[in-house]
């Protein structure tokens, strides 16, 4: 049996300013999707749950989690307080908000894409900042395709991420206007962005398979297997959990 990934989605309600005006939508980009079935994994759609006795219902099915990016809204100026990720979209916040909740407590494996790392930083009480780096950091400004790595990271070689990849700097894309500020308690930093030292993963120190990543593995596996690793390890994983839990 294929393990079974939950994957959250983007929620909106179709008003003036969404994508598909009076068509209210729950959408991910097929970039998630694809890399979790390229690995032998089974991804399915969360839809927008509140009742935390529905979520644990969800969760009780499940063997691993991906908690997917998108959904910040831009920062018109550097200096333009920040909406904080409640203020880019209250649904999703709070749906995303008790999901964590109830799901680190269970030690399931959860992997968190850009907006998902920052949720897992968020629920630990962590915070966020703009980016005021040295660097651009999100390169759909410059219209350098996904797929195409912008910069460089620098693994810590005992961390958990670091075992995985097994390289002590590895390149990376990058879409995010706001970065980590404050670390969520129970969290260490995995990685560090070369140019500017801007958190670009995160881990739990007490979790077994707790992982947050500032970037997008999905888009650059396919080019650099190196990230074929992270999500073979995801695999096993939840394949552990699977059984564990049986």
């Amino acid at each position: 049996m294929k393990p079974w990934i939950g994957v959250t989605a983007h929620i909106d309600k179709g008003e003036s300013q969404d994508i598909y005006p009076n068509h209210p939508l729950l959408y991910i980009e097929r970039h998630y999707i694809e890399a979790l079935q390229s690995h032998n994994m089974q991804p399915i759609l969360l839809p927008p749950i509140l009742d935390r006795n529905e979520i644990k219902r969800y969760l009780g099915k499940l063997d691993g989690l991906l908690l997917s990016g998108g959904g910040v809204l831009p920062l018109k100026e550097p200096s333009s307080t920040l909406p904080g990720l409640k203020g880019t979209g209250g649904e999703r916040y709070n749906n995303e908000l008790t999901l964590l909740q109830e799901a680190l407590p269970l030690k399931i494996p959860i992997l968190g894409v850009c907006r998902g790392e920052q949720m897992i930083n968020d629920v630990c009480g962590g915070t966020l900042k703009n980016i005021n780096g040295l660097i651009e950091h999100h390169q759909e400004k410059q219209n350098i395709p996904g797929d195409i790595p912008t910069h460089e990271i620098k693994l810590e070689t005992s961390s958990q991420l670091g075992n995985i990849l097994g390289n002590k700097t590895v390149q990376v894309n990058s879409f995010h206007r706001q970065c980590i500020d404050r670390l969520g308690d129970g969290l260490k930093v995995s990685a560090l962005s070369v140019e500017d030292n801007i958190i670009e993963a995160i881990e739990g120190e007490q979790h077994p398979w707790l992982i947050g990543l500032q970037f997008h593995p999905e888009r650059l596996w396919k080019n650099d297997s190196i990230w074929s690793n992270l999500f073979n390890n995801m695999y096993e994983a939840t394949k552990l959990y699977s059984h564990n839990k049986k």
